[in-house]
């Protein structure tokens, strides 16, 4: 069989970008129909390659002889205007622009900063600043039309960047002043020069203010990297521009896009409320959907590099582009339905919108714990959430390579009432209602901790003082503790569409016999039956509901209307287990 070879001299009439990003994904199918890869004309007329097919992408970002230097390996960059709209891209000193050996060594000192022990430890903070958050939302007036991405989608990412570079408070609002135009790419040639220059006067502001107040934060941690002689001057300053422009429009993006999804998919939201999916799959349909990082520049050919596979050679100093968009519905891998949004898609998570290979984005996630957090906190407080104008009425962001919307008009809608609280206590801290709503779902502790991004130990004390708060004895079983939370109305049963099964009066025994007793002993004693028959009873109950365990069979007779004040109590129902 013959390979027909396609190169940057052959390819045919390049397609040109549109800078103003008015729509990405049209322009994101029609380069997917003109092959794996197609020459473009970025702004400025300066020829490149997109490459929009995943696999390609794949296997491009993990070979040894595509750069991100562009300084090094792209010939074009020597007679680049300076007055080149998209210089900031390719002139940077950071793990961002590095190649080979300069990569790892630039990348290192961040990679301490978003472990998955430090993001997790960071949740209860994003936990904190979301709430502050909502709070001020609610002296909104609920019909008001409220800009959600200017007050809550924009202002949370900054805030967590804020904490994570230990930013002080009275230098937050002129870093968000600052970061308006950084992404944007159909800006004047005057514009593309003045945006950075007030980024980079507040980044030497920060660095002089951190040198004075070190902190646990990695903008001292850099410090302490330029004082050691592992980065220079430059790299310090170019390395948090990384952090505080990543770090914040991606996550601007993704919650945006979430939201605007999810409400135009009432449906798919059920499925988050009925337990029937989790807020991790809409996170990872999102991020596949819409990826937030449209296109992403630049990358270079080290030599002559020919994909077998496609049959494509980008020569050697050819331009590249890489095209998250039109992977995202790529419709090999996601099927001809790829551009519908469901967050029960099975590849999903096969979505490249955080890079791949070595330059994997060292804040996925934080940005996918930030974005959990945030949708869950928000559609709790705001049940009736919904859209001022149709999505089509949606402005884009001002750049090809930033995927967001300029603002999020909605309606707030009546925030959410717990209702009263029993024996007149307080309700539970936001941290701790997260916790309350995960044993809802059932599972180990464990599973537990993995969904919130906690460790164990902070469940486990979680729990505990979820037992204290409702005067609950110490081993209090999971199944009474998940009742009382839902008697005291602390957290919504779960919204089912399916009808209630028919349970024997034996098994409506069991079942509120398991909201009263601890452990197994208690209930058979209770019930007047043998601790082997209870068990088998709660597995027949577990196969005839769908659960997964007690708290989530709990949860689900609370949905049906099978438990409740309503219900009688187990002593009253008769015991023929």
């Amino acid at each position: 069989m013959t390979t027909t070879t396609v190169t940057a001299t052959t390819a045919g009439c390049p397609f040109r970008i549109d800078a103003s990003g008015s729509d990405i994904q049209g322009e994101a199918t029609a380069l997917r129909a003109l092959g794996p890869a197609t020459r473009i004309l970025l702004p400025g007329d300066i020829p490149a390659w997109s490459v929009t097919e995943p696999r390609l992408i794949r296997r491009l970002l993990s070979h040894r002889d595509i750069s991100k230097d562009a300084r090094r390996h792209w010939p074009a960059y020597q007679t680049l205007p300076e007055d080149w709209p998209l210089r900031i891209w390719v002139d940077v000193t950071n793990a961002l622009s590095a190649y080979g050996q300069e990569h790892h060594r630039l990348r290192r000192p961040l990679q301490k900063a978003f472990t998955t022990r430090r993001v997790r430890a960071l949740a209860p903070r994003i936990e904190q600043i979301t709430q502050q958050l909502l709070d001020e939302l609610g002296t909104d007036t609920a019909d008001e039309p409220v800009d959600l991405r200017a007050r809550f989608t924009w202002r949370l990412p900054l805030l967590v960047v804020n904490a994570l570079l230990g930013v002080p408070e009275p230098m937050h609002d002129d870093f968000r002043d600052a970061l308006g135009n950084l992404f944007a790419t159909n800006l004047t040639s005057e514009e593309a020069a003045a945006a950075p220059v007030r980024a980079y006067g507040l980044i030497g502001q920060l660095i002089t203010y951190k040198r004075h107040h070190p902190g646990d934060d990695v903008t001292s941690s850099l410090i302490a990297a330029h004082s050691d002689g592992q980065i220079s001057p430059q790299e310090l300053a170019d390395s948090l521009m990384l952090l505080i422009g990543a770090g914040h429009e991606t996550t601007v993006s993704l919650l945006g896009h979430a939201v605007t999804n999810l409400l135009t998919h009432p449906e798919q939201l059920d499925l988050i409320r009925s337990g029937r999916a989790t807020w991790e799959q809409a996170v990872e349909e999102a991020l596949r959907h819409q990826a937030p990082v449209a296109s992403i520049i630049m990358r270079v050919a080290v030599s002559d590099v020919t994909d077998q596979l496609s049959g494509i050679t980008f020569a050697q100093g050819d331009a590249i582009v890489i095209n998250y968009a039109a992977a995202g519905r790529d419709p090999v891998l996601h099927g001809d339905d790829g551009d519908q949004f469901d967050i029960t898609r099975g590849t999903a998570r096969d979505h490249l919108s955080f890079g791949h290979g070595a330059h994997l984005c060292l804040g996925a996630e934080l940005a996918r714990v930030e974005a959990r957090i945030a949708l869950s906190a928000l559609f709790t407080r705001y049940p009736d959430l919904r859209l001022v104008v149709t999505p089509d009425r949606l402005q884009p962001l001002p750049s090809f390579i930033s995927n967001g919307h300029r603002a999020l008009p909605v309606h707030l809608g009546t925030a959410a009432d717990n209702g009263p609280k029993p024996h007149g206590t307080r309700g539970p801290s936001p941290a701790l209602r997260r916790v309350a709503g995960e044993l809802l779902r059932g599972g180990s502790g464990e599973g537990i901790a993995t969904r919130l991004c906690l460790s164990e130990h902070t469940v486990r004390g979680h729990i505990h003082s979820l037992r204290r708060l409702l005067g609950c004895p110490h081993r209090t079983a999971r199944p009474v503790l998940t009742h009382q939370l839902l008697e005291g109305r602390h957290v919504d049963p779960p919204v089912l569409d399916s009808q209630a099964p028919s349970l024997t009066d034996a098994e409506q025994a069991l079942l509120q016999a398991l909201t009263t007793y601890s452990g197994t002993t208690r209930i058979a004693d209770a019930l007047g039956i043998t601790v082997k028959k209870v068990r088998s009873g709660i597995g027949d109950l577990l196969g005839k509901t769908g659960a997964i365990d007690a708290c989530h069979l709990v949860a689900l007779g609370h949905g049906w209307g099978l438990l409740g004040t309503a219900t009688r109590p187990a002593s009253a129902v008769p015991t023929d287990l």
